[in-house]
């Protein structure tokens, strides 16, 4: 506060941080992959789906954005 007294702090999640290092503003899709992985449709602002699952079920959790993949926004 003494050095930057303007300043605001905010906390999120490691998906959301990702995503907005990817995206910016854009839309998109965000995967995070390690002993769990996480994956999440982002619209450019927020989270906007969000799925938790196991390394071994990247394909079944991809498949859940479908329609947004068949939209053409899948990277």
């Amino acid at each position: 506060r003494q050095h930057l007294p303007e300043a605001a702090i905010s906390v999120h999640s490691d998906l959301l941080g990702a995503s907005r290092a990817l995206f910016g503003s854009s839309e998109g899709i965000t995967a995070i992959l390690g002993t769990g992985a996480s994956a999440c449709f982002y619209d450019g602002i927020n989270i906007f789906q969000y799925v938790n699952f196991t390394a071994s079920g990247l394909a079944a959790a991809l498949n859940s954005f479908n329609p947004i993949v068949e939209k053409g926004n899948f990277i």
